[in-house]
């Protein structure tokens, strides 16, 4: 059927048959068949919405949607989802402190809080400045790499801390 002469009746009967394909492949992604179920309806709404601006054939511009909508369900709801078990957040701050460097679950443990810090703080129309680095310091170390007629031949190694 033509984008021309599809009406929304015929738009609507379109998306519910290509419904359960749509539910499958959010299911697959989000692992949470309710949020699947969520993300289809979102993305059928927009689908609906946007009727007049689609180009191409209904399947793959209704599926190019429903993308775009797990895309940002997946960047909203499962930026951090670390914080909501409070053994594993104690579990990974005691061991940043036993570790000589910083692992990276406690890296992005870290960089999820300041996430949520901030979003709080911009709900209560706070000011947010920053981040403000801290202040590092380099040792640069050069080593030749053979003796004798080598001496151009050398690699550079730098410590910050």
């Amino acid at each position: 059927m033509s984008r021309s002469s599809m009406t929304e009746m015929d738009l609507g009967t379109e998306l519910q048959r290509l419904r359960p394909r749509a539910t499958a492949f959010a299911f697959a992604l989000l692992r949470d068949f309710h949020a699947a179920e969520d993300a289809v309806h979102k993305a059928m709404l927009i689908a609906l919405q946007k009727a007049s601006s689609r180009r191409g054939e209904l399947g793959s511009w209704f599926f190019g949607v429903l993308r775009n909508v797990l895309g940002s369900q997946q960047r909203s709801q499962h930026a951090c989802p670390v914080l909501h078990n409070t053994d594993l957040v104690e579990r990974l701050a005691s061991a940043c402190r036993e570790a000589p460097v910083e692992p990276w679950p406690v890296r992005a443990l870290r960089h999820c809080l300041s996430l949520k810090i901030v979003t709080a703080a911009r709900k209560t129309n706070a000011v947010v400045k920053g981040p403000i680095p801290l202040p590092t310091s380099i040792e640069r170390y050069t080593v030749l790499r053979g003796p004798f007629v080598d001496k151009k031949s050398r690699e550079q190694f730098e410590i910050r801390t």
